[in-house]
């Protein structure tokens, strides 16, 4: 009898639908938990991201403070070529600036008025004891009336009454202010067209992010006033084109829009070239940034010796920006240095390494 009622439909249906209905209600607990743990793991993998890059953030400063090489602590977020180009003009002087080139009199201001004695007749006139024999000449008539001898006796005495005559004199104070003038700055590239910095035969990320920095500076020294001189190099040093204008800005962009590469790299002997066309150079910045993949490929080319004390002596500051590839010697002699490298299939530059100060 029991067996016919539980297996009786109505009895199957019923605990059928009791069953279906707490798998559902199982399944759906199960899907929360899942969601909530996945949730919870996002938020920790979030949190631990901020973490990290606060840590590399505050690891970066410390080691621009301390002065350490923190050229391979990359930046994290993703850049464009004109990012790059941005990061780079940061640390360039375009802007015009006042420098103080001394004082000039502005002005005077009265600090007193008095009355003094002067050598011509005036409508002041005062009668005095003589005070030498200086005033032998200004005796009164009653007292030029006396013997010469008496007359000397009283005036060394000085008992003997002379006549002076006054003006007013006002005394004035030169008011001096701060003399400045516009400073001049001048941006001087240095642009390697090796063939290794093209895509047919280097890095293909190489060519858009020369290009960027190029144009990029180029605007931004026609926009601050700022000169600005270009030269390519690889294993000869080419022409300079200066820019000062918007004509001449345009047609640079189109020059740097159809270079091809060319062979060999003397970095050595376009740094000689830059200093020698700055160094008698009238401006008050000076500004040297080559962009280079930094590779020397002949041993012919003249060294880096001598190139630092070149550089101090002209007053140069030189930037280099490194693509893909280290170069120790250029690192020993840039002032400000830094690396544009693809790190994980993302474009990264460097935080800038500044030299120290000898």
């Amino acid at each position: 009898m029991a067996l016919e009622w539980l297996l009786a439909p109505e009895v199957l249906i019923t605990a059928g639908g009791a069953a279906a209905s707490t798998l559902t209600i199982w399944w759906q607990a199960r899907r929360a938990k899942k969601k909530r743990l996945k949730e919870e793991e996002k938020d920790s993998t979030e949190e631990e991201t901020r973490d990290a890059e606060e840590t590399a953030k505050r690891e970066w400063k410390l080691a621009a403070e301390d002065g350490k090489d923190a050229a391979y602590q990359m930046e994290e977020r993703k850049l464009g070529p004109e990012d790059i180009a941005e990061e780079v003009m940061q640390h360039i002087r375009f802007s015009r600036r006042r420098v103080y080139v001394g004082d000039k009199k502005t002005g005077e201001r009265i600090i007193g008025i008095s009355k003094d004695e002067v050598p011509y007749v005036t409508g002041d006139m005062v009668i005095r004891p003589a005070r030498g024999l200086r005033d032998m000449r200004r005796l009164l008539p009653s007292e030029r009336a006396r013997e010469p001898s008496e007359q000397l006796m009283r005036v060394i005495t000085k008992r003997a009454l002379v006549q002076a005559y006054r003006d007013t004199t006002v005394h004035k104070q030169a008011i001096y202010s701060p003399d400045f003038r516009i400073s001049q700055a001048a941006v001087y590239l240095l642009l390697d067209v090796s063939h290794s910095m093209f895509p047919r035969r280097g890095l293909p990320w190489r060519d858009p992010i020369w290009r960027a920095v190029v144009i990029g500076v180029l605007r931004r020294a026609i926009t601050e006033e700022a000169g600005f001189v270009l030269r390519c190099f690889s294993r000869h040093v080419g022409d300079r084109f200066d820019a000062s204008t918007e004509d001449q800005q345009r047609l640079i962009e189109q020059m740097v829009k159809h270079l091809a590469g060319k062979n060999g790299t003397d970095i050595p002997g376009a740094i000689w070239t830059a200093i020698e066309d700055l160094k008698s150079a009238d401006y008050d910045e000076k500004e040297l940034l080559i962009v280079t993949d930094g590779k020397v490929n002949n041993r012919h080319f003249a060294g880096y010796q001598g190139l630092r004390e070149a550089l101090d002596v002209a007053g140069i500051r030189l930037h280099a920006i490194l693509l893909g590839t280290e170069n120790d010697e250029i690192r020993k002699i840039a002032d400000v240095f830094q690396i544009v490298d693809v790190v994980d299939e993302r474009l990264r530059i460097s935080r800038p390494v500044f030299r120290k100060e000898t």
